[in-house]
């Protein structure tokens, strides 16, 4: 009988310790499912603000190169070595402007920074280029039309 006691009772821990690390397990589940959503939602905050950021300058770029470049016309035939130095041109102001406002998105707070121990600024997305690169190119008509023209020409 005595024997039966200490199994019973050495089960009884076993279990209640089973439970324990369970009750751990699942709250580290919990945290780290809450860590995710906060991920994508920060990576999701920081797309609005590269797709925002990427057209307005984008459509600054495009007021000031429409002014000092002219809007290139289809119908017209283009010295190429100029085409080219215009293309590299629009293409060097846009890498050193996507440069500062890569700063610039660095210094933009996160609402939910420091939740659970999220650390916006370690989301790789928060200093990548490459969204607010192709949004900056994407909507700049005029860069664009000069690619196509001579794409289409030369």
């Amino acid at each position: 009988m005595i024997n039966n006691n200490c199994n019973i009772q050495n089960i009884l821990e076993k279990l209640q310790n089973n439970c324990l690390q369970n009750s751990n397990n699942n709250q580290h589940l919990l945290n780290n499912i809450e860590l995710r959503l906060i991920k994508i939602l920060d990576i999701g905050y920081i797309s609005i603000l590269y797709f925002f950021l990427g057209y307005y300058i984008a459509k600054f770029l495009d007021n000031t190169y429409n002014k000092y470049l002219g809007i290139i016309d289809n119908k017209k035939k283009y010295n190429k070595l100029l085409l080219i130095y215009e293309i590299i041109f629009q293409t060097f102001v846009t890498g050193i402007i996507i440069y500062f406002v890569r700063n610039i998105i660095y210094l933009i707070p996160f609402p939910l920074n420091k939740y659970h121990g999220f650390d916006h600024l370690k989301v790789k997305e928060v200093t990548s280029v490459g969204l607010l690169s192709t949004f900056v190119i994407m909507f700049q008509t005029n860069m664009t039309n000069r690619i196509i023209y001579f794409k289409n020409n030369y």
